[in-house]
């Protein structure tokens, strides 16, 4: 009874302080455990299709990146949809570019403004870099600054930068610690850590979130300590 009691009692606990129980039995998170609270998602193709009315009903998710496209040419074929209907429930949305060294920056530049609509972002575009596709540090870093350049004349932000953090740190750290970071690092209690004395503004915790209405496992964010979802927001 006692036992039973004290059960009921921390689950109480954990729903007033806003904290989400995951009852789920696929091997994501225990049903013993307490999920960390999340803020924020996001999706691609990968997810299927999306009941964004059902997403929006979570009220913890303050905003949401959707891929859009990649190196030169691949527009994600859920993109249009998601982003027409993520925004029509009323959530704040960004779009992500996956980088690549197959194509030139002004190629995928040209490939990211005839798909991602500034007039459609609530929040600043995301560049997503994980891979050097066989080039050298250097190079990559020199085609990544010419396309964050170039996007940030036409958006009037600096992209968002996204990487794990080992991706970030090897292609990226310090060159890119001016822009706000989006870095995974997949853990409950472990924040990521930034070489040459960077910071994230997102912190990806874990890659197998189940929200209603996301049929697939889905990335799940939260804002770092100082940041603001406001300072994500295009214009702001």
């Amino acid at each position: 009874m006692i036992k039973s009691l004290i059960c009921i009692l921390i689950i109480i606990f954990a729903i007033g302080c806003g904290n989400k129980l995951d009852v789920s039995t696929k091997g994501y998170l225990k049903s013993t455990e307490i999920a960390p609270k999340y803020c924020g998602i996001d999706v691609s193709h990968y997810q299927g299709s999306i009941d964004w009315n059902l997403v929006a009903q979570d009220t913890n998710i303050q905003f949401v990146y959707i891929k859009a496209t990649e190196g030169k040419s691949y527009l994600d074929d859920k993109y249009k949809q998601n982003i027409e209907q993520a925004r029509n429930v009323g959530l704040s949305v960004g779009s992500y570019h996956f980088f690549r060294m197959t194509s030139s920056p002004q190629e995928q530049f040209e490939n990211i403004t005839n798909n991602i609509d500034k007039n459609q972002q609530d929040l600043i575009p995301m560049i997503d870099v994980e891979t050097t596709d066989g080039k050298s540090v250097d190079e990559v870093r020199n085609a990544l600054k010419k396309l964050t350049n170039l996007m940030e004349k036409h958006y009037g932000e600096k992209p968002l930068i996204y990487g794990t953090m080992r991706s970030y740190n090897t292609i990226c750290a310090p060159d890119f610690n001016d822009h706000l970071l989006y870095i995974g690092r997949f853990s409950d209690t472990l924040p990521p850590k930034i070489k040459g004395g960077g910071k994230a503004a997102v912190w990806q915790f874990s890659e197998k979130g189940e929200i209603k209405g996301i049929p697939k496992p889905v990335d799940l964010c939260r804002l770092t300590d100082g940041i603001k979802i406001d300072d994500l927001k295009l214009g702001n």
